[in-house]
């Protein structure tokens, strides 16, 4: 079984912050795509209870429209809030 999109891009930011010993934490929405990942060294990953995500989102679709396909090019820890 290989990997989903997702999952490799969590595994290629835990890796790069495992290296830089630092901790991140992913908030993501409740979708079968984002499946519960193991042996994540550097990175915790929490799901939002079911139907929150459309109580958080923002402006709707124009929010999207740079979407995550930028983010999957070349995971960056820039793209995100590191604690």
């Amino acid at each position: 079984m290989t990997d989903t999109p997702f999952e490799e891009y969590v595994r290629a930011i835990d890796n790069k912050m495992a290296k830089k010993n630092r901790k991140v934490l992913f908030i993501v929405d409740n979708c079968p795509g984002h499946g519960k990942i193991e042996n994540l060294e550097a990175v915790k990953v929490e799901f939002l209870p079911a139907n929150m995500t459309s109580v958080l989102q923002a402006d709707g679709p124009r929010c999207h429209r740079s979407g995550p396909k930028n983010l999957l090019k070349e995971p960056s820890p820039q793209n995100f809030v590191v604690l």
